[in-house]
């Protein structure tokens, strides 16, 4: 073997090397859908999410609609939401690594659910919860 054919075939063992490594989920993907469970009769729910790179703009939502967008999380990754519903409001981290619901928890793919209601927020984790896997986190202010 030439020299040539040595450095070509390193650099293919290379690139086959971090296409393995990268098919491991060592940087997980979140997802996070938010579910407006509010009263047909009432004003829209207002969602905006942003991160210290990303605004995700305001979402307006009615009775039953989803929002959700994904993210590759790191360690210092952070995304926190406001939340308006006519008179009432509500502004909380909802990823963050020092979150007690949606953090880094292994190397996989999470889902991170929030459910708005008329009595506050609750949350659940995975992709298809029931109804009973939701803990209230908190009220509206």
């Amino acid at each position: 073997m030439t020299l040539n054919n040595i450095i070509i075939t390193l650099f293919i063992l290379l690139v086959i090397q971090i296409e393995t490594i990268n098919s491991f989920t060592f940087n997980p993907r979140y997802i996070l859908r938010f579910l407006d469970n509010l009263p047909a009769d009432s004003p829209p729910l207002q969602i905006h999410c942003k991160s210290g790179d990303d605004d995700l703009g305001v979402q307006t939502l009615k009775t039953s609609d989803v929002y959700h967008f994904s993210f590759h999380a790191t360690a210092d990754t952070l995304f926190f939401c406001g939340f308006h519903w006519g008179s009432k409001s509500s502004t909380f981290d909802v990823f963050s690594n020092k979150s007690e619901y949606c953090n880094i928890v292994d190397f996989q793919d999470e889902y991170c659910n929030y459910v708005m209601d008329p009595d506050g927020f609750y949350f659940s984790t995975g992709p298809d919860p029931k109804s009973s896997d939701f803990k209230f986190i908190g009220p509206w202010h």
